[in-house]
């Protein structure tokens, strides 16, 4: 008996949802920090190097950089979005159940990193003062209300109208932040750790 190519890709379908739903236990990599984003602690001494590797990594982390505003310790991305298993060449996601909800649902991730100096170094910079840098990584997920997907071709689908509490038309898409991404927070951490680490080395050397 042949079954329709439909009925196939509706079954698919329906096994990634379970997936990307249901807890997978040991595929899940560990959540190093659950209380928030993970922080570093630096000389005050290395704040500019720190803020060149922290843009570096985001660069090659695949990020555009939205702004960097070098006086008050900032850095934030524009949205990026990966869509999971379909993008492999992505390295966002920590865990496979991750990765099918990035597939079945349209995510981005944001970076925001934060430098921030104790307040006794920011007028008398001391050999021993410390900067902390605060990675957050946030997922955002994008809805659109009232869609009616047509089973026959998404080109004809439709969308409902919907009216908000005052009576006006709602937006027929909206983006909300869904959580923190403390895997990625961890993970981009890391790497300017371990970027700024090499631009110490290499400074070292030409001394």
């Amino acid at each position: 008996m042949h079954t329709p190519p439909r009925t196939i890709a509706g079954t698919v379908c329906a096994c990634c949802l379970i997936f990307a739903l249901t807890p997978l236990g040991c595929t899940s990599a560990p959540d190093r920090s659950p209380a928030g984003s993970p922080t570093l602690t630096i000389q005050a001494a290395d704040y500019s190097l720190a803020l060149d590797a922290a843009k570096q990594v985001l660069i090659d982390h695949r990020f555009v950089i939205d702004r960097v505003d070098a006086r008050r310790g900032l850095i934030t991305t524009l949205p990026k979005q990966t869509a999971g298993l379909a993008t492999p060449w992505d390295a966002e996601q920590s865990s496979t159940q991750q990765e099918l909800s990035d597939l079945v649902n349209q995510q981005d991730r944001v970076i925001r990193i934060t430098l921030t100096k104790p307040a006794a170094s920011k007028t008398n910079q001391s050999a021993d003062a410390e900067t902390t840098i605060h990675v957050q990584a946030s997922i955002i997920r994008t809805r659109r209300p009232g869609w009616r997907l047509e089973s026959e071709s998404v080109r004809l689908s439709t969308h409902a109208a919907t009216l908000d509490t005052n009576g006006q038309r709602a937006p027929a898409v909206l983006r909300e932040p869904i959580s923190e991404d403390t895997q990625l927070s961890s993970k981009i951490a890391d790497a300017i750790q371990a970027k700024l680490d090499g631009y110490q080395a290499a400074r070292a050397q030409s001394d």
